[in-house]
């Protein structure tokens, strides 16, 4: 199934410190390779998301998910080469994929 899709989210969970609410955070793989989801998964865990708590989603484009899932951005990247860039953030005030500008969706 990767080798005909291998890009994809992974969708990180943890647990608000401050509240015991559950925090979501998103990152793109531009190409899932072992190496890629290693190195993005020890960038979540520097910001408290466990990699237990962190799981694949294979998807067709960054485009095409930011356009069915607005409020899970992938502000997270890891890119063809496993080079990690970003931080996790969510966006409550998204109503839509217009709402995230298009050199961020497509800049990928």
């Amino acid at each position: 199934q990767l080798d005909s899709n291998p890009c994809g989210v992974l969708h990180a969970l943890r647990s608000s410190p401050n509240n015991n609410r559950e925090e979501h955070a998103f990152a793109w793989i531009a190409n899932h390779t072992d190496a890629s989801v290693d190195a993005t998964c020890s960038h979540l865990e520097c910001y408290g998301f466990p990699r237990d708590k962190i799981q694949f989603l294979p998807y067709s484009s960054k485009a095409e998910w930011v356009t069915k899932y607005p409020h899970a951005f992938p502000y997270v990247h890891c890119d063809e080469l496993g080079a990690v860039t970003g931080y996790p953030h969510w966006s409550p005030q998204a109503q839509s994929a217009l709402d995230v500008p298009p050199e961020i969706v497509h800049g990928t």
